[in-house]
């Protein structure tokens, strides 16, 4: 078992989108370090859970296993998951066709796409981890992508893939008092066909969206350009802050520092410099196009803890 410290570099290459729209490429490279003791990873922390994918209670005494935020959290929570359907094969499950921008398929001619969570779904269910994490019984969640973004555009590539957005408003989420966000990741049973996922975090720099407060355009654009339109050009397109995380066979703590995190470097920068940690709008967890297996749990803030 390791524990994986993601670290940005130039190695491969990702395909990713903000709200769908293919926002460039990404490159990583993926560091592991060995660990005797991987399930006592997350020891030395303080942290504040974000999800933890636990059964909770409802009203009225019945209980539920559909995701949710932590009630304490401040800010609310909301979840989508989404996939590059105009670069992808048909889904039936769904209804959807073959994309409108699937040109030429990468995979073979009767190859159907399925995710897990559905396309478009907001709210979905925890699983029972197969054989718990590290031992002990608990609940997560298995995402699981199968032909996505498989298609050559017009713009001759691939499909960006999938990803499932964790959205806070109202307000934003404020991590200032915060090092980083961490959670446990694994491959599902089988594997993964990817090495890494990306996870990145938009705020009011990188949303595309007009500042609220004082009426200012956006700085850059996360649209979809409409069918038969040329796409915004990657130099004027929102470049989030994020990172790449390897994806091993067994559970990993991640701690993903919000020092550490960067822009990819394609698209407008971010007049901060870095993330502007008091308005986090959304964390987005990426994967490219093709196929991917994971788990995934307990995404919580961190920090070191306090020594006398």
């Amino acid at each position: 078992m390791r524990v994986c410290l993601p670290v940005l570099g130039l190695l491969s290459l990702f395909s990713v989108a903000c709200g769908g729209a293919d926002e460039g490429r990404f490159a990583y490279v993926e560091t592991e370090t060995e660990d005797p003791e991987p399930c006592d990873a997350d020891r030395g922390y303080e942290s504040f859970s974000l999800v933890d994918f636990e059964p909770h209670e409802l009203a009225g005494g019945d209980t539920s296993i559909n995701v949710q935020c932590n009630p304490e959290l401040a800010s609310s929570c909301d979840f989508y998951f989404n996939y590059d359907s105009a670069s992808s094969p048909p889904n039936p499950t769904r209804g959807y066709a073959r994309g409108d921008d699937c040109l030429e398929l990468a995979v073979d001619d009767d190859a159907e796409v399925m995710t897990s969570p559905r396309v478009g779904q907001s709210t979905f269910e925890a699983q029972e981890i197969p054989e718990g994490r590290c031992g002990e019984d608990g609940y997560g969640l298995n995402i699981v992508t199968e032909n996505v973004g498989m298609c050559y555009g017009a713009d001759g590539r691939l499909g960006w893939g999938a990803a499932l957005d964790v959205t806070f408003s109202g307000p934003p989420l404020d991590a200032s008092d915060w090092d980083g966000i961490a959670f446990w990741v694994r491959k599902g049973e089988g594997g993964s066909q990817k090495p890494a996922i990306i996870v990145q975090f938009v705020d009011p720099n990188t949303s595309g969206t007009e500042d609220p407060e004082t009426g200012e355009p956006a700085t850059c654009d996360a649209s979809d350009p409409a069918l038969g339109e040329q796409p915004v050009p990657d130099s004027e397109k929102c470049d989030a802050f994020g990172t790449a995380v390897t994806l091993t066979d067994d559970w990993s703590f991640v701690a993903t520092r919000f020092e550490d995190l960067a822009q990819k470097g394609f698209g407008v920068v971010s007049p901060l410099g870095h993330l502007k940690l008091d308005e986090i709008n959304r964390m987005q967890i990426f994967m490219s196009a093709g196929s991917a297996n994971f788990w995934l749990d307990d995404i919580a803030l961190f920090r070191e803890e306090a020594t006398e």
